[in-house]
């Protein structure tokens, strides 16, 4: 295709700063390594530079970033997973759960009726 229309290269901090952005970005680096050759850098400092960019900085962090994801939802699947196993033996074993919601101690900032009688929850009412 053509060449990139923006010259990157790493004579200034906000070309150099854009240079790697593309790289990590991974869009057209390749054309951007060939242009920086075609200026009259070396050849074999800007191939090492840019393959082990786009290795060590696209590839590995697309990784990262994926396997964060991945982590993410698989603990709101587990939270999910526990909220419905207890909605579940509520369910099957209301006396139980019942028993277990009637025997618990108000807190401190908690305001208890006068005589002492528990608090359902408010989707049981």
């Amino acid at each position: 295709g053509d060449p990139p229309k923006l010259e990157l290269s790493f004579d200034g901090l906000s070309t150099s700063f854009m240079s790697v952005f593309a790289i990590l970005v991974g869009q057209d680096w390749d054309e951007y390594m060939l242009a920086m050759v075609g200026a009259g850098y070396d050849r074999a400092t800007v191939l090492i530079y840019y393959l082990s960019g786009y290795v060590l900085g696209h590839v590995i962090l697309m990784h990262l970033l994926t396997g964060i994801i991945v982590c993410i939802f698989a603990y709101a699947r587990d939270e999910l997973l526990q909220d419905f196993r207890q909605r579940l033996f509520d369910i099957r074993y209301p006396l139980e759960a019942m028993e277990g919601y009637m025997s618990q101690e108000p807190e401190d900032g908690d305001e208890q009726a006068e005589d002492d009688s528990p608090r359902w929850p408010e989707d049981w009412v």
